[in-house]
């Protein structure tokens, strides 16, 4: 799944992806079925242990290391009330702290 999703979409005959990078989970198995991988990509992502596919709805993703261009677009986070920034002590001059 790795290799598919990182490396080989542009060449697997009806594996598309859209401009953030997802193609869809039943895309994805016919292709792991035709190359006899089997169904078990549901398990593949949560067994995961580096984190590397992201499943939306019905669509599949890996989150990092594509060697083709994608443009994905994530939630904005909230601020939060307080950050806190690990430094040492000789470097703490330059940081500027605002409130």
């Amino acid at each position: 799944m790795s290799d598919i999703l990182h490396h080989r979409p542009p060449r697997l005959a009806g594996l598309c992806l859209d401009n953030e990078g997802y193609t869809s989970i039943s895309d994805l198995l016919r292709v792991i079925k035709t190359w006899k991988y089997g169904g078990l990509i549901l398990a593949i992502v949560r067994l995961d242990p580096k984190g590397r596919f992201e499943v939306t709805g019905d669509k599949i993703r890996v989150v990092y290391g594509h060697s083709y261009t994608t443009t994905p677009h994530y939630p904005l986070a909230s601020k939060p009330g307080i950050l806190y920034h690990g430094t040492q002590l000789d470097k703490l001059s330059y940081i500027c702290v605002t409130a």
